[in-house]
């Protein structure tokens, strides 16, 4: 073998030592990772159901709002614009409301597995800087009201998932996602719900608030 082969055997052989190496490291800590994050997910669940709290993140539409208030006073002479504007605004407000009574409801009437309480997407950074706030939960007339001392939170957001999909997901109160044994999230919509809308489904938005209760109550 000559002098350049063997230097060029040696690079090999170092090389495929260092990426078993980082290969044995990346097993050794993802093994870690998944183990803490288990113990993480274990511990919440017996949390929440010894005297924990889920908080349901309801929607507030507040940009969307905020940037039709803009356009109102944008369009201060404009009269039949703002008459438009003014009509987008009371449709979002009446089925941001009817979506989040529905959620309240439901999950009042067939959700058992811990506490609940409920905040506006909106006020969760005020929250959680105000070393969570009792003052920033709100009652079923989706108004603010006080509530009892600070206990174990978990929270149940609506938003949308990575691939897009409106869902209810779960996170601590760090914004960490659950994972299993916890659902990841709950789909707002799927085919079941698709088909009540296309036959016009009497009062399927309280039917789809209760199947979503009921995943987050058999979780």
């Amino acid at each position: 073998m000559t002098k350049i082969n063997a230097n060029v055997f040696c690079l090999k052989y170092m090389t495929l030592l260092f990426l078993l190496f980082i290969n044995n490291l990346n097993s050794s800590i993802f093994a870690q990772s998944s183990t803490f994050l288990k113990s993480r997910n274990d511990s919440c669940i017996r949390n929440l159901s010894a005297g924990g709290t889920l908080i349901i993140r309801l929607k507030s539409e507040k940009k969307k709002l905020d940037y039709l208030a803009h356009q109102l006073e944008l369009n201060a002479s404009n009269e039949k614009s703002r008459s438009k504007i003014q009509k987008i605004i009371d449709k979002t407000k009446t089925e941001r409301d009817q979506f989040n009574r529905s959620i309240i409801d439901a999950f009042k009437s067939d959700y058992s597995f811990s506490k609940l309480n409920f905040i506006y997407d909106s006020d969760i950074v005020e929250w959680k800087k105000s070393n969570y706030d009792t003052r920033y939960f709100i009652d079923a007339n989706l108004k603010n009201e006080k509530n009892i001392s600070k206990p174990f939170y978990l929270i149940l957001k609506n938003d949308n998932t990575p691939s897009g999909l409106e869902a209810f997901i779960f996170t601590d109160v760090e914004g960490s996602l659950m994972l299993s044994p916890f659902p990841t999230s709950i789909r707002v919509n799927n085919l079941r719900v698709a088909i009540w809308e296309i036959a016009k489904l009497e009062n399927r938005l309280e039917k789809n608030a209760i199947r979503i209760a009921n995943s987050a109550q058999n979780m």
